[in-house]
């Protein structure tokens, strides 16, 4: 092997090192949807949605059942799938969080068979 060679093969493999590195840092480790912060729903609560044990919590944070928690759920989205709690009624049910951009949609189901959305939330700025 001739030393322009070697130089040659030295400066692909540099250049395709500092590829690869550009491409790592381009793309986030965490590339699933982000559905931690806080959510306004349609009566004007905010929900604040956190990291807790393998998946995500969500907590009423203002108005009459602050401190309630709504959701425990799971998953690398957009669904993340769990338990979610009706404050009103002391219930749990089979359900889910739903991410679709700046909008997440609470799904609960009855027997796991009757499934609906009963609240679409924005986040909150």
């Amino acid at each position: 092997m001739t030393n322009s060679s070697i130089a040659r093969r030295s400066s692909a493999l540099a250049f395709g090192s500092v590829l690869g590195l550009a491409a790592l840092i381009a793309v986030p480790a965490n590339a699933q949807p982000d559905i931690v912060g806080s959510w306004s729903t349609s009566d004007g609560e905010i929900i604040s949605v956190e990291h807790c044990g393998g998946g995500f919590c969500a907590t009423v944070a203002s108005g009459p059942y602050s401190g309630a928690a709504v959701a425990r759920v799971a998953g690398a989205g957009p669904e993340f799938e769990g338990r979610v709690h009706d404050p009103r009624n002391g219930k749990s049910y089979p359900g889910s969080l739903t991410l679709d951009g700046e909008r997440m949609a609470l799904k609960g189901c009855i027997m796991e068979v009757f499934c609906k959305t009963v609240q679409y939330w924005q986040r909150a700025g």
